[in-house]
């Protein structure tokens, strides 16, 4: 009889502390508006499956847009302290980000970087996790994969974003072997007549742009140029859309971490018709590495950072292990459209 009391009053007690624990406030921080907004438009999509799957996951959302700037960035970062959200999800770029990131540790704020590549944030004791690998890990697997390809490989670098794109060629430079042509672009003014004079008809290009309609602009250029060149992107376009902007398909190589084929991509593909971009992923598989922490500690930004660094997850793409700085391996696979 004794035994049984204590049972009911274990199960109870555990019973009360799920039913007041206070809900999770995650901010999702993205460039919600401007051209591309279709890349962010599949992040929503994502919250409101994994909704539909942890019915009773506790966990409330706020949407905020960075508009792809800084100063915005760090508006809605206040905005979102301000209703006492301790973990905020980057959805945004890693030049934005820079001023918001010292913060994360002063104010107590988990940040996880959900498109925050830059080595600028990389192996340091901070408030900041990623989901994604760094850009030197990113750049070196696509280094490699050239490197079996092509021993010469023309870049054309763009002005936007300059952190990533910047760190992004300098880490790439590193790990390819062969014979580089950059071209840098500075102005859109004479981005094209640029490319017409210093292409010299090699047989790869590598289009270092983070813009999904600037890209395709480019390697519609190139395809007319030379209609057998092989073309690849960095891993964070949209594929449907950016295919869907190209008059010639074939020999674009698309390189990216998640499979079409898990069952929450297939899921998304039911409900939306579409598969998941990469930002849907990435955000569906945060928000079920989040649940996991807030579900097995008290709900403290301290708490669930320290969860994350000493736990593994079983997510629906795979295993995810943070090291002690909150880094993660992710290999990249690499399709290639044939026609």
């Amino acid at each position: 009889m004794k035994k049984n009391f204590i049972f009911i009053f274990i199960l109870i007690f555990i019973l009360f502390f799920y039913i007041i624990k206070s809900p999770l406030k995650i901010g999702i921080i993205g460039n919600f508006s401007g051209d591309e907004t279709f890349s962010m438009e599949d992040i929503v999509k994502a919250v409101n499956t994994f909704s539909k799957k942890y019915k009773y996951s506790n966990i409330k959302i706020y949407y905020e847009d960075a508009k792809g700037n800084a100063e915005d960035s760090l508006k809605v970062y206040n905005k979102l302290k301000k209703k006492n959200v301790s973990i905020m999800i980057f959805a945004t770029d890693s030049t934005s980000f820079n001023p918001v990131y010292p913060l994360l540790k002063k104010d107590k704020i988990l940040g996880i970087g959900a498109s925050i590549t830059s080595d600028i944030y990389t192996n340091k004791d901070d408030w900041f996790v990623r989901v994604i690998p760094s850009n030197k890990n990113e750049q070196k697997q696509i280094a490699e994969y050239l490197n079996e390809k092509t021993d010469e490989i023309l870049i054309i670098k763009g002005y936007e974003n300059p952190i990533y794109i910047n760190n992004s060629f300098e880490n790439f430079k590193d790990f390819y072997y062969g014979n580089i042509n950059l071209i840098p672009l500075n102005t859109p003014e004479n981005s094209i007549e640029k490319i017409k004079l210093y292409y010299n008809n090699e047989n790869y290009a590598y289009i270092m742009i983070s813009s999904i309609n600037k890209s395709a602009l480019i390697i519609n250029l190139l395809k007319k140029m030379n209609p057998k060149i092989n073309i690849i992107i960095l891993p964070w376009f949209n594929d449907k859309h950016l295919i869907d902007l190209l008059d010639n398909k074939k020999n674009i190589i698309l390189p990216y971490y998640f499979s079409k084929y898990s069952e929450y991509s297939l899921k998304f593909k039911e409900l939306y018709n579409v598969y998941p971009n990469i930002y849907a992923n990435i955000i569906y598989e945060t928000l079920e590495i989040l649940y996991y922490a807030y579900k097995n500690t008290p709900n403290r930004s301290e708490e669930i950072k320290k969860y994350l660094l000493n736990n593994t997850f079983n997510t629906s793409f795979g295993v995810v292990k943070f090291d002690k700085y909150g880094e993660i391996n992710k290999k990249l696979l690499f399709e290639v459209y044939t026609q």
